[in-house]
């Protein structure tokens, strides 16, 4: 019997999918949590600064080479939609009102810089290597780029980090429930 109560919490708990959540202060969007990219779950915060108050040093960067910082961009263009319900509970639309992402105060574009590396250009500056997502104001436009920015230099009024961490996803009530039958259902075993 505890067998199958086992069996049977790992086959809905292998199913639970990820609930991504838009924090908004202040009417700002400052980070989402549990984006999938490529089945991996990230949570991302936008700041501004330049890379060394945002990052420190290369070794606290989450993507290391371009593929993957393209991937991180365009998951996290396909979650900045229209009919958003942020974690303040109002609706928002991402496209239209590309400013409401913390850190631009563009209406046309937003860029969101997801930094995954650093080198040096031709003129001896040390520059950090990243891939633009570009939101403009109707999903038709937009798109990924990789560009760079001189290492000391704060983002623009258009544009604002992208600072990816590895997600640590909250368990929901149903899983919880289900471990502790499963739990009860191994005692219960034992003790016949």
């Amino acid at each position: 019997m505890a067998r199958y109560l086992v069996f049977l919490f790992l086959l809905v708990s292998s199913s639970v999918n990820a609930v991504s959540v838009y924090e908004m202060t202040n009417g700002q969007l400052t980070a989402i949590t549990e984006v999938d990219v490529n089945g991996v779950l990230y949570d991302v915060r936008f700041a501004n600064g330049s890379f060394d108050s945002i990052y420190g040093t290369p070794a606290n960067l989450t993507f290391t080479n371009s593929a993957d910082a393209f991937a991180a961009s365009n998951a996290l263009l396909s979650m900045l939609g229209t009919n958003i319900v942020g974690s303040d509970g109002l609706v928002y639309d991402f496209e239209a009102n590309t400013s409401l992402v913390n850190g631009c105060a563009n209406y046309v574009y937003c860029d969101m810089l997801t930094t995954y590396g650093l080198f040096v250009d031709t003129l001896g500056n040390e520059r950090a290597a990243h891939v633009y997502a570009r939101n403009f104001y109707d999903v038709a436009s937009d798109f990924s780029m990789t560009g760079s920015l001189i290492r000391s230099t704060t983002t623009a009024a258009w544009s604002t980090y992208a600072v990816w961490t590895a997600s640590v996803p909250t368990p929901e009530a149903g899983s919880l429930m289900l471990l502790g039958l499963g739990l009860i259902g191994i005692v219960l075993a034992r003790r016949r």
